[in-house]
């Protein structure tokens, strides 16, 4: 498994900001930061651009160049440009031993989970158009990238397509014509002259984006937590900012119909926050946090009626001592294959002493339950909790000791205890976990001032470092989310530029995805905190603040 970087590009629709350029490319000096000058030489021209995507020449040459996972193209051969952008929009590792006219073919097969091939030899009877972003296969070995359909006869099937190429039109471009529903013509060939050697087209399976589909009415929530069993299952918690008064709970509930507000009973008059939500497939439903009561924050848990269609307010540990005026906050939620509810978060021991926080529902409230420390551990929080059964679970978080500094740690429960754990050795902290299977799971946060993801599997946590040094600036990973080994999701925003981030892997590679556009102004207070994900579809929750005088709005991305 490859971390690649990547933005994610839709056929049906081109992304609105550019591709990243390639991180196995290098550059020569300041004065040449195009098309791996580093490598090629100075000698290079930048032939066109699509979407940031560079087409290179000279034509002709055949400087080799490997790419990440061991396929050689030359620089700049048609091949070259059509595995960089397969490579760099979906997620395909570029395949060795595969000509221009055997792209189509070759990615199809191998990559049947992405793509699919149109035949362009047999009449097209189901009347399929190219699209912007396909990739066209020449029988005379060539490759080229769709970027533009200009339909000039929707009823019988005449377009013009703008074709991006490398090694074959000197300035990158060329059109090619399509008539009565079949691409006409041979390479670099707009008037149609030549004979038909465009055997196939290559297409994405996957036409999914995500959609703004933020609970409306309010512009004073945010959201810090999701869960989803369904399609037509899916919860959201968070805080509600009424005008004049404290923050307080609040909950949204799909039924895929449109989202409905769900408010739980407020504790005290004081501030509460929902910072974990967590379902089973038989709508058995808890959410956690904390709130205020005069002398400390204490732990808050509630726990669905589905009858009454009301929260009822839940007892739970707060073992902060209040002479301190200590903080006692439940940060995630988990319910285990038994039905078991499991929360974890943090607690004050003293004025100074952060620790730990582990509770399990024990039939009347969440209960402590004993956690070990590493040695020398002088502070710690638990931010997440998660179980592929009732003997298979991890929490994690960050702890401090005297040796490492703050570090991440994983806790591991094998249905008797949770006295397992593994943790790093340098500063770092997770803030999401989520389990694929028994033998795998994800985790995400930070590791010093750079994003961090570690991936579990029978070899134990393994962070993997191909992806780090090319997220964009700034980017923080916030919640991981997972419905199987080819469908995990990975959420935060990106400080530096405004923007929310999300990435998918696809079970051959991470595919940074592009957010909907949302006007936000340079305020800090803008994330996306948590996804779920089920049946192909994914929820990723957070909230923004369109101007700095303005309260959050609750939001919530939909991928489908």
């Amino acid at each position: 498994m490859t971390f690649v970087p990547r933005t994610q590009v839709h056929a049906t629709v081109p992304p609105s900001y550019s591709y990243s350029t390639p991180w196995w490319w290098t550059f020569s000096d300041s004065s040449h930061q195009h098309c791996d000058s580093g490598h090629f030489g100075n000698t290079y021209t930048v032939l066109t651009t699509w979407n940031g995507l560079e087409v290179c020449g000279p034509t002709g040459t055949n400087t080799s160049v490997t790419f990440p996972g061991g396929s050689v193209e030359g620089e700049w051969q048609c091949t070259e440009l059509v595995k960089r952008y397969l490579y760099i929009a979906y997620g395909a590792p570029a395949l060795s031993n595969t000509n221009g006219d055997q792209v189509v073919a070759n990615y199809a097969s191998t990559y049947s989970d992405l793509f699919t091939s149109i035949s362009n030899t047999n009449g097209n009877p189901n009347h399929i158009w190219p699209k912007v972003g396909d990739v066209i296969s020449y029988s005379d070995v060539h490759t080229a990238i769709i970027n533009s359909v200009t339909i000039t006869d929707a009823t019988n099937g005449n377009a013009t397509l703008g074709i991006i190429e490398q090694n074959a039109s000197s300035t990158g471009t060329t059109t090619q014509q399509f008539v009565s529903w079949k691409i006409k013509g041979d390479k670099d060939d707009p008037n149609d002259t030549g004979s038909d050697t465009v055997t196939a087209w290559l297409t994405p399976n996957n036409t999914q984006s995500w959609s703004n589909t933020s609970p409306s009415g309010t512009t004073s929530d945010a959201i810090y937590s999701m869960a989803a069993t369904s399609t037509t299952s899916v919860w959201a918690a968070g805080q509600e900012h009424p005008s004049g008064s404290n923050w307080v709970p609040v909950t949204y509930y799909n039924n895929g119909s449109g989202w409905t507000k769900y408010m739980p009973p407020t504790q005290s008059s004081d501030h509460h926050y929902l910072y974990g939500i967590a379902s089973s497939t038989s709508g058995d439903t808890w959410t956690v946090g904390t709130y205020y009561s005069y002398p400390q924050f204490k732990t808050l848990a509630y726990h669905w009626n589905s009858s009454t269609l009301t929260w009822t307010h839940v007892s739970s540990d707060s073992p902060g001592p209040s002479s301190c005026g200590c903080v006692n906050k439940l940060l995630s939620v988990a319910i285990d294959s038994s039905g078991t509810p499991w929360a974890v978060g943090q607690y004050n021991s003293n004025s100074s002493t952060t620790l730990p926080l582990l509770e399990k529902w024990d039939g009347s409230k969440f209960a402590q339950q004993t956690l070990s420390l590493p040695s020398s551990a002088i502070d710690g929080s638990l931010t997440s909790i998660a179980f592929s059964s009732s003997t298979n679970g991890f929490a994690v978080g960050s702890v401090y000791t005297s040796a490492t500094g703050w570090t991440w740690i994983a806790y591991h429960y094998d249905g008797t205890s949770w006295s397992s754990y593994t943790y790093g050795s340098s500063s770092a902290g997770l803030s999401s976990v989520a389990i694929v299977s028994n033998n795998e799971a994800w985790a995400v946060g930070s590791k010093g001032s750079s994003p961090l993801i570690l991936h579990y599997t029978t070899s134990g946590w393994n962070e993997d470092t191909s992806y780090n040094g090319y997220y964009p600036s700034g980017t923080n990973l916030l919640g991981v989310g997972t419905d199987g080994a080819n469908d995990v999701w990975v959420v935060g925003y990106i400080n530096s530029t405004t923007r929310f981030y999300t990435m998918h892997y696809n079970g051959h590679a991470w595919v940074q995805v592009n957010t909907p556009s949302i006007s936000l102004s340079s305020w800090y207070d803008w994330k996306l905190e948590s996804v779920a994900v089920n049946s192909g579809y994914a929820w990723a929750g957070g909230y923004d603040e369109a101007t700095v005088s303005s309260n959050d709005n609750p939001l919530v991305f939909q991928w489908s």
